[in-house]
């Protein structure tokens, strides 16, 4: 559960994404680029409203196997998106940009 009013970045995302976990994430910083609600966690839209963040999380925990599909999927995300594999290939071919 990522409750965060601000985020620059977070390694607990990609952590919990590969240890198959879905998150409920804030709409904070990069969260919304990187949980895709429904699908490998779920997002709160308004972090002042403790009820939206409480009904995402039960919503998860009354689904056992919703937080199966999410954390698959959420594993699959991060192998695809946010290896170091793919931030290195990313780095490398904005270098080969500016020569």
């Amino acid at each position: 559960i990522l409750p965060y009013r601000k985020n620059y970045q977070s390694g607990v995302l990609s952590t919990a994404y590969l240890f198959e976990k879905p998150v409920v994430a804030s709409v904070a910083g990069d969260f919304s680029e990187h949980v895709i609600d429904d699908y490998n966690g779920l997002l709160v839209s308004d972090i002042e409203n403790v009820g939206m963040l409480a009904d995402k999380i039960i919503k998860l925990a009354e689904n056992p196997d919703e937080c199966i599909r999410m954390g698959k999927n959420g594993k699959d995300y991060c192998e695809k998106y946010l290896s170091w594999e793919k931030i290195s290939q990313d780095v490398f071919n904005i270098y080969q940009q500016l020569n």
